[in-house]
């Protein structure tokens, strides 16, 4: 089956499969098995950016059979997924990440394009998971690090709130 993944902004964002119907509003990241879009990250990010971005890559193409390249630079005439920070400001001047915290995030759709960015360390990847898991049901760091598991032996691993670490998702 062929399957183009699209992406449909409106008030909230929804993602949408569908099978060749194209809609003037949406984003395709993917058709046939082809990358439509290009994730995109500042060339000066650190590890944990370049990770989100490697992660962003790696599930998109295990849901649509498509490679998805990661460059530092926005393909014109392509969706561009702007992953961090850096790559944020390369869509929209203004974008700051400014009061998100360590763990804070945004997700914002621009001309053709999607932010998903955070705070440091661990925020932009959070907004790929959140992206993700929120849009295609895919993983989240509760399901790759469950915390009856891992939370006893590696507590720093979940969030503290209130001087007590979360263990719950």
């Amino acid at each position: 089956m062929k399957t183009i993944i699209n992406f449909r902004f409106q008030l909230t964002l929804m993602f949408a499969f569908a099978f060749g119907v194209e809609i003037a509003s949406e984003i395709t990241i993917a058709r046939y098995g082809q990358a439509a879009a290009v994730v995109v990250v500042a060339s000066e990010a650190g590890p944990a950016v370049r990770h989100a971005a490697e992660e962003l890559s790696s599930f998109l193409e295990q849901v649509s059979g498509a490679s998805f390249k990661i460059m530092t630079e926005p393909e014109p005439g392509t969706a561009n997924l702007f992953v961090g920070p850096g790559a944020a400001k390369l869509a929209d001047l203004e974008f700051s990440a400014e009061g998100l915290g360590t763990d804070g995030i945004r997700i914002l759709t621009v001309n053709n394009g999607l932010i998903l960015a955070g705070g440091e360390p661990r925020g932009t990847l959070y907004a790929v998971y959140t992206f993700l898991s929120d849009k295609w049901g895919g993983h989240t760091f509760w399901t790759l690090i469950p915390p009856e598991i891992y939370a006893a032996d590696h507590p720093e691993w979940f969030a503290e709130v209130d001087g007590e670490r979360s263990r719950s998702g």
